[in-house]
């Protein structure tokens, strides 16, 4: 039998749940926060169940939304760009139908609880520190979305959830970053507690966007180019290079608005030693991320001492893992 508690990332490019199976491994299950809107047919139907793809039927039944990678595909096989329901880490307000995609990409992950009213912690964004914004609607949309899927709602600081799936070893004291699509997300902590916890407005989607607007392409091909993978430092093509330019240029941002926040608050904990600093998230995939993020860190100067800067050990998943192992921890609890 499953170990119970259910973790669930919900990020503005991928929603990512996590359980612990009987031999104490976790298990990943995730899916692209994305749709693409096409025609509703039969033979449309037929073809994308032959492909196994995910997608929904409008309200009206005149369209088919396709959900996940394949949405992705679709878009850049017909040059267009995929449809978010999240926004900057919140739920859009672009898009009429933001509300029924992520219940619906919320559910097709979480599948069905192991007990009844399983504890699921669910990721949250902090307030950005950079922008006039808010995630309270945000954040109770979402808890209704993962009650309705049966569980026991509990929002959880998504860069806390880095540090407790990346920082156990050192008593869950240092600063957790989470570099997501839509907002970074960062958390001060000792031993287990979040002295601060803010956010910036800037992260993958904001390079994807400017990139694209650089050299007249669309930002959906340029998102499949970078998750592809590319080198900060020894970008190929003229799309890598101007996808480098921007990632610098984004890091430079984030670490000036790090030093902004930090120096300004001023109940921040005295560590006895250096700490760690983990980087983790999509955004940070990227080869040489932690080198260039590094060397930005040390053009200023923090109230703290900074011991090393890192990737998390599962960058991609780290936030959906430290979600589950808070929720398992409480769930024993009870």
């Amino acid at each position: 039998m499953n170990v119970i508690g259910r973790g669930l990332d919900i990020g503005t490019c991928f929603i990512n749940s996590a359980t612990m199976n009987e031999n104490e491994e976790v298990d990943i299950k995730t899916m692209r926060d994305a749709f693409f809107a096409i025609e509703n047919s039969k033979l449309t139907r037929k073809m994308l169940n032959n492909g196994k793809a995910n997608y929904l039927e409008s309200e009206g039944g005149d369209q088919l939304y396709i959900c996940g990678n394949e949405a992705l595909n679709y878009a850049n096989i017909f040059k267009k760009e995929v449809r978010r329901p999240l926004h900057k880490g919140v739920i859009s307000t672009r898009e009429p139908e933001a509300l029924a995609m992520i219940k619906a990409i919320i559910e097709m992950v979480l599948g069905k609880p192991t007990v009844e009213k399983e504890i699921c912690k669910f990721s949250v964004p902090a307030d950005p520190i950079d922008a006039d914004y808010n995630i309270i609607y945000h954040k109770n949309v979402l808890r209704s979305f993962v009650e309705d899927a049966g569980f026991t709602p509990d929002p959880i600081n998504e860069a806390s959830a880095v540090c407790y799936a990346e920082l156990a070893e050192e008593n869950f004291t240092g600063l957790a970053i989470s570099f997501g699509a839509g907002m970074v997300n960062a958390s001060l902590n000792y031993m287990g507690v979040s002295s601060t916890e803010f956010s910036v407005s800037r992260s993958g989607d904001w390079i994807d966007e400017n990139a694209a607007k650089a050299i007249g392409d669309r930002i959906s091909r340029i998102t499949a180019i970078k998750e592809k993978g590319i080198d900060i430092l020894n970008p190929q093509s003229r799309e890598e290079k101007t996808i480098a330019i921007f990632y610098e240029d984004f890091i430079g941002y984030v670490v000036k608005c790090f030093k902004q926040k930090l120096i300004e608050t001023s109940e921040l904990p005295e560590f006895p030693e250096p700490i760690s600093v983990v980087l983790a998230g999509g955004t940070s995939m990227a080869k040489n991320f932690d080198k260039v993020f590094a060397n930005e860190l040390k053009k200023i100067r923090l109230p703290f001492e900074v011991k090393e800067v890192r990737t998390a050990s599962d960058k991609l998943f780290a936030v959906a893992k430290g979600c589950l192992f808070a929720s398992i921890a409480e769930q024993e609890e009870e």
